[in-house]
């Protein structure tokens, strides 16, 4: 065998194996288990308050796994919200994450401190489904930190709604009013579904 025909044997396993790798690091890395934490502030629907729904994935009536802050007279227009477990035959984005409204009404980032704790809401928590009505002056503050099975990019998914979809193992979420500062609720849902609520008296 000639040195070139050796040459060209070598360069072409020297492709080869670059090609190998080069395929392998392009391949979508796999969906690892991401911390999603941000804090907006969201603009009310006038005259409309403020509602903060609460669904564990066991209740009959209401979605199953749903922390959502909503305004306005269609309360299944929600501002932010945490779902578990997707649902069929929303108009909005169904799938299991972490989501909010851009836009007007809709929510914009910030860097405001809010705690995710439930100093300052009278307890002990409910333990099961609940939808409070609060009637701030103006709009609220929400902080949501949830662990979700995704990148945890936060990306448009719809027309009306970013966020970082994929399955959410817990979540909790503070709800202030937003002139104030004054915490009107806190929820918190865990690994093992179990849902527990705070509320200010101002919200029923």
């Amino acid at each position: 065998m000639s040195t070139e025909v050796k040459l060209l044997g070598a360069l072409a396993l020297v492709v080869g194996a670059l090609a190998a790798v080069h395929g392998t690091a392009a391949r979508p890395a796999p969906s690892v288990i991401a911390v999603v934490d941000r804090t907006v502030v969201c603009t009310r629907v006038p005259p409309w308050g403020v509602n903060v729904w609460a669904s564990n994935p066991d209740d009959p009536v209401y979605f199953k796994g749903y922390l959502a802050v909503t305004s306005g007279p269609d309360q299944f227009h929600p501002l932010l919200y945490v779902r578990q477990r997707a649902i069929d035959g929303a108009a909005y984005p169904t799938q299991p994450g972490v989501f909010a409204r851009v836009g007007s009404p809709g929510c914009v980032a910030s860097k405001r401190s809010v705690p995710l704790a439930s100093s300052g809401l009278p307890g002990p928590p409910v333990q099961w489904g609940q939808m409070l009505k609060c009637k701030p002056a103006g709009g609220v503050v929400v902080r949501v930190r949830a662990t979700v099975q995704s990148s945890g990019a936060w990306l448009r998914v719809s027309r009306l709604y970013r966020g970082s979809p994929g399955v959410v193992t817990e979540a909790r979420l503070a709800v202030r009013n937003a002139r104030t500062g004054r915490p009107l609720a806190f929820v918190t849902i865990d690994r093992e579904s179990r849902l527990r609520v705070w509320s200010a008296p101002t919200c029923d």
